[in-house]
Parts: C-alpha cells; structure tokens; sequence
C-alpha cells in the first residue's frame, strides 16, 4: 500500500532527524533551541508512530517530547512560545492515551492542556500563532 510505504518513508527521515538533533544537544548540552529542536522532532516521530498505528512506541516518544518541554519552561518561565509549545505536547499526549484509551488517562493531561492554554490567553491574548486559544480551551472543555 503506498500511503503505508510513505508513512514507514516519512518515520525513517523523521528517525535519522531525532538522531541528529540527540547527537547535537550531546555535542553543545541542552540549550533550549536544542531542547525544543529535539521535542519537535520527537513530535514527528510520535506522530508517524501514532499514524502507523504503533501507540506505545508514540506515547514513549510524546512523553519524552513533554518532559524536554517542561524543563525549557523551568529553565525559561513561562514565555508565550514555551506554554504555546508545553500545551502542544500535552494535547499530543492526551490524544494518544485517549487511542490507547489508557486507564492513566483521568483527564488531567487535558485539564493540564487546558491550563496551559488559558495562561498562555492571559499573557497574549485570544490569538496566538495563527491559533484561536478561546477556541482551543473551550473544545477541551467539552471533552
């Protein structure tokens, strides 16, 4: 099936990218480009993983994808690119727990997401990246 074959295509580029960027934050340490270079491309990752029907193998890479991101907002504060980037992760995870219908899933990542969005909305406004945050934190109030 070609849309199978360019999924396993698109999880080798993504796969030799994480390894250029684990072996560039090795060579330089954990600057916080590098962190969120790495957590992107995590991101990818999980989500070919997650395409390819591979969900555990997508909840590891999002979970490690959502701890680099939460040690750039430790490192950082809270900035509006970090929360933006921190609520992605969250909202990445919880769509996988909820394919998996993981029992771990008791709605605190989305009520996490949902945090993290709304302190984003109070630092910027309703608008971010292109992004409608009353739209995005009122959907997950309806999940």
């Amino acid at each position: 099936d070609q849309a199978l074959g360019q999924l396993e295509a698109a999880r080798s580029a993504y796969a030799e990218s994480l390894a250029l960027f684990r072996k560039i934050n090795a060579t330089l340490g954990d600057t916080p480009q590098g962190l969120r270079d790495l957590s992107v491309s995590l991101d990818k990752v999980g989500g070919v993983d997650q395409a390819l029907g591979q969900l555990e193998a997508a909840r590891t890479a999002y979970a490690e994808s959502l701890a680099l991101r939460r040690k750039i907002n430790a490192a950082q504060g809270e900035t509006p690119q970090g929360l933006f980037d921190l609520a992605v992760s969250l909202l990445l995870l919880a769509g996988n727990a909820a394919s998996v219908e993981s029992a771990s899933n008791d709605k605190s990542i989305e009520r996490e997401a949902r945090d993290t969005l709304t302190r984003l909305r109070d630092i910027v406004g309703s608008r971010w990246a292109g992004h409608d945050l009353n739209a995005l934190i009122e959907g997950l109030e309806k999940t």
